[in-house]
């Protein structure tokens, strides 16, 4: 019980840190519709409870990882995240561990706090448009992404070093996206702006399948709903394409359109200016990610003694 309640200091005198050094936001800003600008939350220690099945499962997954030679050893929050997400398949959980490894190595990923941080900035430095935002909503207690697939063009990565920075950056932002449990096991929302969408100039399907889903068919990360703001012909069709070649359980999230809003979502979360709202990302974005880090380090299947 101390060192639970260590822990839990440890965390909150982070958190105050956190926002003691945060950036004061712009006095005059649009009130984005659907979720606020990118934001921290206090931490709820009961967003990292695990089930008793949960944690039958992730302690399947541990043993099974143990048994098999060619899997490095997982932090037990990470198990936990594959029980989550598999629910009791431990084989596709293996299968998952196993491609993420490979992913890791790949891509030179150290899995660490800073490496995240500088991939989070290469990624939004490659696409500074892209990426609007990451909020908790109390609301609903949800995790919300909110970005603009217009803004992504494959003849923007030429290098390497390119590719390296969108593969290694969108690893890190899953992290973000799977901080607790509870996010995991309710998944993200996301809202994706389509106005101006052409897949001769952004994503067509093969490049869809080629340079986002190496990532998205194995890493444990669960989506509520997809919403697409003012899809047009292109990007209904585009979707429509996607559909036989992504996971079901991906396809099934595909949540439908909003057409409601009179502008473009960029003009409600890159106020008052491009690099001030990418600023602000960032700093959430890794205040996020070291809260993540926090309760991996911190976390243990083993009974509390």
């Amino acid at each position: 019980m101390m060192e639970e309640q260590r822990q839990q200091e440890g965390l909150a005198e982070e958190g105050r840190r956190d926002e003691a050094r945060g950036e004061e936001e712009p006095q005059e800003e649009p009130s984005p519709p659907f979720a606020p600008l990118s934001t921290f939350h206090p931490f709820d220690e009961s967003r990292m409870e695990l089930t008793p099945e949960e944690r039958q499962w992730a302690l399947e997954i541990k043993q099974a990882i143990k048994d098999t030679p060619d899997l490095d050893p997982l932090s037990d929050f990470r198990i936990a995240q594959l029980a989550v997400i598999e629910r009791g398949d431990t084989e596709a959980a293996l299968d998952r561990a196993l491609h993420l490894q490979g992913f890791r190595q790949e891509y030179d990923i150290l899995d660490a706090p800073a490496d995240g941080r500088k991939f989070l900035q290469r990624l939004i430095k490659l696409f500074p448009r892209m990426f609007l935002s990451l909020s908790f909503n109390p609301d609903d207690g949800d995790y919300h992404l909110v970005y603009d697939i217009t803004q992504f063009s494959v003849r923007s990565m030429n290098t390497t070093r390119d590719y390296t920075s969108w593969h290694a950056g969108v690893y890190y932002l899953c992290h973000c996206m799977t901080v607790d449990f509870q996010v995991m096991r309710r998944g993200v929302q996301v809202l994706t702006e389509c106005e101006g969408y052409d897949w001769t100039r952004n994503v067509d399907a093969r490049t869809f399948q080629r340079d986002w889903l190496e990532l998205a068919m194995y890493y444990p990360l669960k989506f509520q709903k997809i919403r697409n703001h003012r899809a047009g012909v292109l990007f209904n069709m585009f979707v429509a394409l996607l559909k036989p070649i992504v996971p079901k359980r991906l396809s099934d999230t595909f949540g439908g359109n909003v057409t409601q809003l009179d502008a473009r979502l960029d003009t409600y979360y890159l106020v008052p200016t491009v690099e001030i709202a990418n600023q602000r990302l960032l700093s959430r974005l890794e205040q996020i990610l070291k809260r993540r880090y926090y309760l991996e380090k911190s976390f243990s299947l083993s009974p509390s003694s």
